[in-house]
């Protein structure tokens, strides 16, 4: 091992790991904004989640749903800790669906919009 392939390595896990605190800390900014839509609330906090999953695996959308739901779990009336995990699996499952499913279209939109709709299913 070279010096040139540690830091690579290093870098690459620096902006991993960059990525995902930006993305946790976006996902708890919008805990706070919640639109209130007749009978539902509208979450925006799902937003980065999905994204971090999408765009860069889902070890990543794992964590930023992980890190970036607390905010949100412990500010409603009624304190949820389970919303936590439930964000955590739907950025897991986004990003290793769409994984799975990336080769099946020409365009990637397509499985990126199925494998999210799948993820909010399970």
């Amino acid at each position: 091992m070279g010096i040139e392939t540690t830091m690579i390595r290093r870098s690459t896990r620096t902006r991993f790991i960059a990525f995902v605190a930006v993305m946790s800390g976006l996902s708890n900014a919008l805990g706070f904004l919640a639109m209130p839509m007749g009978p539902v609330t509208l979450h925006l906090i799902q937003l980065p989640i999905v994204f971090a999953g999408l765009a860069t695996g889902p070890v990543a959308g794992g964590l930023v749903g992980f890190f970036g739901a607390f905010i949100m779990a412990f500010t409603l009336a009624k304190p949820n800790p389970y919303i936590i995990g439930g964000n955590a699996l739907l950025g897991f499952l986004a990003g290793a669906l769409y994984l799975r499913m990336r080769r099946l279209s020409k365009r990637p939109v397509i499985p990126q919009i199925v494998s999210v709709f799948i993820a909010y299913l399970l």
